[in-house]
């Protein structure tokens, strides 16, 4: 019997937590032990409320009562119990075990019940990522991805290779656990400089969505098809970008390298 509670438990919280999207989230994010115990506690929850209705039922003489005219009515007799529960030698313990039977099932269905209302109700894209930023804790590097993603600010990846991209992001998928892959809408990439690491853009995607027709639907390919597949093992870095402020940047460093360049062509002038 014990078994089988345990197992009762067990499956209650998995079908809960695969459910609820929240609890998902941090399943998901759990290992070995956690995840075991994330799980367990859950299922015991749901145990334990079924029980205690089911004992509410039994004392109050609504359960016995509910099954002997469930039985009369389907013209069973009181002979279907020890048909159905044939384990046990006596009737008491015959009904002990529908009981138990019956506490497992309502704990099922509640899981299943509460966890679908759970998923329901994070439908609301604010509410899934409030959710998400709940899961991921303190990390920073997930945090910026889930405040990229919901505001659709664009960032900027940069690769160990020194390659970058410029977009949005598309896929944080932290409900399967932590990311492996980064998936962007490109705009901008290029490369950093070997030696003073500034960007230098080689290809403008966002001109090409335009000029293609891709933005307005002219072309056979839409925006979906361009998604560029980062491995989070390659990147080096991300920050927010702004075209606004990298344009102000680039002015700014433009004319310092005018200005450098220009005192240096006076200093080998005099010499």
């Amino acid at each position: 019997m014990n078994t089988i509670l345990l197992v009762v438990i067990l499956i209650s919280g998995y079908v809960y937590v695969n459910r609820s999207l929240s609890d998902r989230y941090q399943f998901k994010r759990s290992t070995g032990w956690d995840a075991y115990f994330f799980v367990a506690a859950w299922g015991t929850l749901f145990v334990t409320i079924s029980w205690l209705i089911c004992s509410l039922l039994s004392v109050t003489g609504f359960l016995r009562w509910s099954v002997n005219g469930l039985l009369e009515t389907l013209g069973w007799g009181n002979g279907a119990i020890s048909r159905v529960f044939p384990l046990s030698g006596e009737d008491t313990s015959r009904f002990r075990d529908l009981k138990f039977a019956l506490c497992g099932l309502m704990s099922l269905s509640m899981a299943y019940i509460v966890g679908s209302v759970k998923k329901l109700w994070f439908k609301n894209e604010n509410r899934r990522i409030d959710a998400l930023v709940k899961a991921v804790g303190d990390n920073a590097l997930e945090n910026l991805l889930i405040e990229a993603s919901a505001t659709q600010m664009t960032i900027i990846t940069t690769l160990k290779s020194r390659k970058f991209y410029v977009g949005f992001v598309t896929c944080p998928a932290f409900e399967h656990g932590t990311f492996d892959y980064l998936e962007l809408l490109p705009l901008l990439s290029g490369y950093r400089d070997k030696d003073e690491l500034t960007i230098n853009v080689t290809t403008n995607y966002h001109e090409h969505y335009k000029d293609s027709g891709v933005l307005d639907g002219r072309a056979e390919l839409d925006l979906s098809d361009f998604r560029v597949i980062v491995p989070k093992a390659e990147i080096e870095g991300i920050s927010m970008f702004d075209l606004d402020t990298y344009s102000s940047f680039k002015e700014a460093e433009d004319k310092q390298k005018k200005a450098k360049s220009l005192m240096g062509k006076l200093r080998n002038f005099k010499k």
